[in-house]
């Protein structure tokens, strides 16, 4: 992790990763959702002066492939594509608890059938990173289930940009921040809860203002140790964090 002081405002990209999705159409292809904690907090950062860019990888799928593959998975028998179509089709839900139960305590060798990637292949998001010359690499952890893509994103931009600053953040990363940051020695920062005072904490500090243990609410690396710095207070005033520009993620990209 290089620290840039520097007299100008960094670049920082934010980034949803890749994901494997366990099934098909809902409502058409993969859910394809507007990346709401992304928009929140470059919008926030982009209201404080600093120039920031949306890398959405789920908009960089193609398309005819994904709908394509999407065909081949309704063909399984795969529990959650029946419960799926038995839904679309009737609105109604007539399987047993015990039928949920078995589906979410499945084996782990069975978590990654009837899946498919959905978004930018590793390949081009390489070279997105790369391209974007971004100081400060935020990336979005949402669901345990796209854990081990979030971890192969850390090492890819660590690749891409060896001096950028990786940090992580969302509900997942939240709730599970040891195990990324022990599977990822590539992340130099993990935040916990809100993020776009904490981003905003963080895009200072990479300016050489202030110092990391003074940054609430992330864990770091310091001499090889885990440093937890005390939680950050809860917005209570949501009119501090400005309204969401959304010609950041070009909105018609989602209108499908």
């Amino acid at each position: 992790m290089k620290k840039i002081n520097i007299s100008n405002p960094p670049k920082v990209l934010l980034l949803r990763p890749p994901q494997l999705f366990y099934y098909s159409t809902w409502p058409v292809g993969p859910r394809l959702s507007v990346p709401t904690g992304l928009l929140a907090i470059g919008s926030y950062l982009e209201m404080m002066g600093i120039k920031v860019e949306i890398y959405d990888s789920f908009i960089k799928s193609k398309r005819d492939k994904a709908k394509k593959e999407n065909k081949e998975v309704l063909k399984s028998s795969n529990f959650i594509n029946r419960w799926i179509k038995q839904f679309e089709s009737t609105s109604s839900n007539s399987f047993k608890l015990s039928e949920w139960v078995s589906w979410i305590n499945r084996p782990s060798t069975d978590m990654s059938k009837n899946t498919h990637h959905f978004g930018s292949d590793w390949k081009t998001l390489e070279k997105d990173i790369c391209d974007s010359k971004a100081d400060i690499i935020g990336i979005t952890n949402l669901f345990r289930e796209n854990t081990e893509e979030t971890i192969k994103t850390i090492k890819i931009a660590r690749k891409a940009l060896p001096n950028s600053v990786i940090v992580v953040g969302g509900p997942n990363a939240t709730a599970m921040p040891e195990y990324i940051l022990e599977r990822a020695p590539e992340l130099d920062i993990l935040g916990l809860g809100d993020g776009e005072k904490t981003m905003m904490a963080i895009v200072k500090w990479n300016q050489g203002k202030g110092s990391l243990k003074d940054i609430k609410g992330i864990i770091y690396r310091e001499d090889n140790k885990l440093i937890h710095t005390p939680a950050r207070e809860w917005v209570t005033q949501l009119d501090e964090l400005g309204n969401l520009n959304y010609n950041l993620i070009q909105i018609e990209n989602y209108l499908i």
